[in-house]
């Protein structure tokens, strides 16, 4: 129910990536209908960030933060929600580069999850298919679905697959420590 979202604040990193882009639309045209969705989008570029957002740049519900998610988010923001988006998602990329990919899913997970521990925000964390791996052919892809992941693979170190487990054990881990 996107009504849930009024006079939220949201917190996305990869704004420039396809899936940001999208979500940035998506809230802006809620905005139109007066959603009052304050929108902070982080971004490692700001000619980028222009480039793909430019007619955003100046709406008063629209804020971009020129940051690289493996440096941290923003001490003083707290927000509602926030979306971690950033990731390698070019294949060539992420096949030459996993290491590097699989840091900045880690590490902007890790910021992601400890910056809604400090605000109180719901981490809204977006899947694609990646995350369920290879299907069968008899498979059917829900939210419950564990799919047949080859983490051996260049792809398995997307941020679907590192990030979704990061996630979990981020999580068990803070249960642990705080009880």
């Amino acid at each position: 129910n996107v009504n849930l979202l009024r006079d939220k604040s949201i917190l996305i990193t990869g704004a420039t990536g396809l899936l940001g882009v999208c979500l940035i639309d998506a809230l802006m045209r809620l905005n139109e209908r007066g959603g009052n969705v304050a929108i902070y989008a982080v971004g490692r570029n700001r000619e980028k960030a222009y480039d793909r957002l430019g007619i955003y740049f100046g709406h008063p519900c629209f804020h971009f933060l020129e940051q690289d998610v493996q440096t941290g988010l923003p001490g003083s923001l707290c927000v509602d929600y926030i979306i971690p988006g950033a990731s390698n998602t070019h294949p060539l990329a992420y096949s030459w580069y996993p290491i590097e990919t699989m840091l900045v899913n880690l590490k902007g997970t890790e910021y992601a999850l400890n910056k809604a521990s400090e605000c109180g925000a719901t981490v809204l964390y977006p899947s694609t298919v990646e995350v369920y791996g290879n299907a069968r052919e008899e498979d059917v892809f829900t939210e419950n679905y564990t799919g047949q992941l080859n983490l051996s693979t260049a792809r398995g170190v997307w941020a679907d697959h590192v990030g979704e487990r990061f996630k979990g054990l981020f999580t068990i881990y803070q249960e642990c420590t705080a009880g």
